[in-house]
């Protein structure tokens, strides 16, 4: 709603209220908007995808923020797993979680510590057959049923003497978040949430489950100039 010629009032281009309703107007070259329609206008640029770090920065920023990395943390459901749980229960009703890792992941992590990157995985739940595949990758941290992943992250960030942006993390939901949000490479898989997709600064072509892990240890590697290194030992 534009001012009209004989409108002494002065309203808002866009929503039409006016200052005789206690609205503070700021005047641009042909309009006027008030504080309530600059809100509005900023909640949809943040909601824009187009604004998310993994789609503004370039692919050579994105390396930049691989090459310091020293450590390469993940969270374990949605990303090792594809998420799902599979309950084995017996004749007398004990039950077993059982959870399918994919072999590109393990590699993965092999390479990476083979590379000099210490790795670890905190997990938001607690499994035996975690416990069980984290010991066969010889990963430098295992942290399970922890609710709140910032305190292990800085924990270990304590323990290892490095800084944020020397660590990647993988993450694909919610609680994965206060972490993401710290560390100098952020990375979700291709299912993950849309929150920590939009947080994240690269986001896999794979889904959980389905070789995430490798995915990005290979952008890490190739970053730092050691991935041909990993390819002349087969």
């Amino acid at each position: 709603m534009m001012n009209g010629e004989n409108d002494k009032i002065l309203r808002c281009s866009f929503c039409g209220k006016g200052q005789e309703q206690g609205i503070r107007l700021i005047a641009g070259p042909t309009i006027y908007i008030c504080n309530e329609c600059i809100a509005i206008c900023n909640e949809i640029i943040a909601d824009d995808p187009a604004h998310s770090p993994h789609l503004s920065l370039t692919l050579n920023e994105k390396a930049g923020r691989a090459r310091p990395i020293r450590l390469i943390l993940t969270d374990c459901d949605g990303v090792l797993t594809d998420g799902g749980l599979l309950y084995l229960v017996t004749s007398d009703q004990v039950s077993t979680e059982s959870k399918a890792f994919h072999i590109h992941d393990g590699h993965g992590l092999k390479m990476a510590c083979e590379a000099g990157l210490k790795t670890g995985i905190i997990s938001g739940r607690a499994s035996r057959a975690l416990e069980v595949r984290a010991r066969e990758l010889q990963v430098d941290y295992l942290y399970q049923g922890i609710e709140t992943k910032l305190a292990a992250y800085e924990e270990i960030l304590a323990k290892e003497g490095l800084s944020d942006e020397q660590v990647a993390y993988i993450g694909d939901d919610l609680l994965d978040l206060p972490v993401l949000r710290r560390v100098g490479l952020a990375i979700a898989p291709a299912d993950a949430v849309s929150e920590v997709r939009k947080c994240a600064h690269l986001v896999t072509q794979r889904p959980g489950g389905y070789g995430v892990v490798r995915e990005a240890v290979e952008f890490i590697l190739k970053a730092q100039g050691q991935w041909e290194k990993m390819l002349a030992k087969f």
